[in-house]
């Protein structure tokens, strides 16, 4: 496992509470983390957090987006990793889709 590495230039909003909270990304083995307060919260596919309270508003993040068999986001494809759908990428990055 290695360690933490600030992903330069990107960042998301997150909502924590009702409260939206700006977060530089982080990652980690590949996986997507959001600084929080002297922490990290592991970002999800669904725009989830390993936290509970907190969820992904929006990411501002430029490449690929990948989850694992988990639901985890990941920024790096790998064993038992798919690209993530263009839907689900262009609601976490929000994107607007094609009018219905």
């Amino acid at each position: 496992m290695g360690y933490l590495q600030q992903i330069e230039g990107d960042s998301a909003m997150l909502i924590e509470k009702g409260v939206y909270k700006p977060a530089d990304l982080y990652k980690m083995d590949d996986y997507l983390f959001a600084k929080v307060g002297s922490g990290f919260v592991r970002i999800d596919a669904n725009g989830g957090t390993s936290k509970a309270s907190a969820r992904v508003h929006k990411l501002m993040y430029e490449g690929p987006l990948y989850k694992d068999s988990l639901g985890r986001l990941c920024v790096a494809p790998g064993e038992k990793r798919t690209a993530l759908e263009s839907n689900v990428q262009q609601k976490l990055l929000g994107i607007a889709g094609p009018e219905e």
